[in-house]
């Protein structure tokens, strides 16, 4: 099943990070066989760099290893579930809670190891949201904590903003204390859908909204527009080169001045996106889409 799709990913550093000189805070992981795939997209709390979110990116790449291994070897057990094949969609993915418990585990044993104060090692490290998407033969399921996107067929969806621009974060579910209620902190099914009907996917960081509200703008120093978000399920070239999303997301960040000779002064663009940005593409083989 997993041999019908391609798949593309791309992150670069948002322009806030950037000129504060902090890293890429988000991160990706994409695990699969002939049977499965897994993608998961986590975006770590810039916070205020002293109190929270100093060293976030850990915690992203971190929780993406951890989550795409857990929902990859449970989708392989989900796999076994007698009577799978009359199932097609609208059933949830049964192994969501104990994959978000088994990650809280994990990271508590972390954070006892790196520090005194776990409230400082978890504020520091391991905030970060979650976005998934698990794709086996026959069910597809889309699932987050805290903020992103995701998009299905073309249909793009934008997960929070939440209250106070304060997304939940896997953490605030049984690490450290927080105002933020409980619920937000488990898992939310968003789709599931039968994966016979699945042509596109994309899953993406927060960050993709600046993408998204920018594709009518031209690219620095070009004039091109920037283009909409589909592109990178329906154009081929995102797919026939790995490192093209990437390529597309850095020249729309990329600054450019032009001199202005009369006014004695240099025009300065900016790049488009300000935050950390990260998307993971899937898409059918042209050959295996209906009516191909």
């Amino acid at each position: 099943m997993a041999h019908d799709f391609q798949i593309a990913c791309g992150s670069v550093t948002g322009r806030n990070h950037t000129l504060t000189g902090r890293n890429n805070q988000d991160a990706y992981v994409v695990t699969s066989n002939g049977e499965i795939i897994v993608a998961v997209v986590c975006d770590g709390c810039s916070g205020d760099g002293q109190t929270s979110g100093r060293y976030s990116e850990v915690g992203a790449l971190l929780g993406a290893k951890l989550m795409s291994m857990s929902f990859f070897d449970s989708a392989k057990l989900w796999m076994q579930t007698p009577g799978l094949t009359d199932m097609q969609s609208g059933f949830v993915f049964p192994y969501a809670e104990r994959i978000r418990q088994d990650a809280i585990a994990h990271l508590r044993v972390l954070a006892k190891q790196m520090g005194q104060s776990m409230t400082a090692v978890v504020n520091n490290y391991f905030l970060f949201t979650t976005v998934v998407v698990v794709i086996t033969s026959h069910c597809t399921w889309i699932y987050s904590i805290g903020d992103g996107v995701y998009a299905i067929n073309g249909q793009f969806t934008q997960i929070g903003p939440f209250p106070g621009n304060m997304p939940p974060y896997l953490a605030y579910g049984g690490l450290v204390n927080s105002s933020i209620s409980p619920d937000l902190t488990t898992f939310n099914c968003h789709k599931s859908v039968a994966t016979v009907d699945v042509e596109s996917l994309m899953v993406g960081t927060d960050g993709v909204m600046d993408f998204h509200v920018a594709a009518e703008k031209n690219i620095p120093g070009k004039q091109e527009l920037l283009g909409p978000i589909s592109q990178f399920w329906s154009e081929d070239k995102y797919m026939e080169n790995p490192d093209q999303i990437r390529r597309r997301l850095a020249l729309a960040n990329k600054e450019h001045a032009t001199p202005d000779w009369e006014q004695r002064v240099m025009r300065k663009e900016i790049g488009l996106l300000h935050d950390d940005t990260t998307i993971v593409v899937v898409r059918r083989k042209i050959s295996d889409q209906k009516g191909a």
